[in-house]
């Protein structure tokens, strides 16, 4: 996984502890900002929709749902926005010049 805070690599065997901190700069890992479920445009920025809703994004927290991202970008919209682009274009070819979907 990555630590969001800093970007440092860090090796995960398992699950993330809840209290685990990055080595490098002692940020919490097992946070929104690290899972992948993680997505700013969705219902309460979890694409998880049994989680429960937690305020602080950048924060420890005890959700079960929690799995970490496995590289940088990943979670939220940089990390399935092309793939779901493609899709789409896929199925429904891509849009003419000047016009947007």
């Amino acid at each position: 996984m990555w630590c969001r805070a800093c970007g440092e690599e860090i090796p995960v065997h398992g699950r993330v502890p809840f209290r685990e901190r990055c080595p490098k700069c002692d940020a919490p890992l097992h946070a929104c900002l690290n899972c992948r479920f993680h997505d700013p445009g969705a219902y309460n920025q979890c694409r998880e929709n049994r989680a429960e809703r937690q305020v602080d994004k950048q924060r420890e927290n005890r959700c079960e749902y929690f799995e970490p991202a496995a590289r940088p970008g990943e979670t939220g919209p940089a990390g399935t926005g092309a793939k779901d682009r493609q899709a789409f274009e896929a199925l429904f070819g891509k849009p003419p010049a000047g016009e947007g979907v």
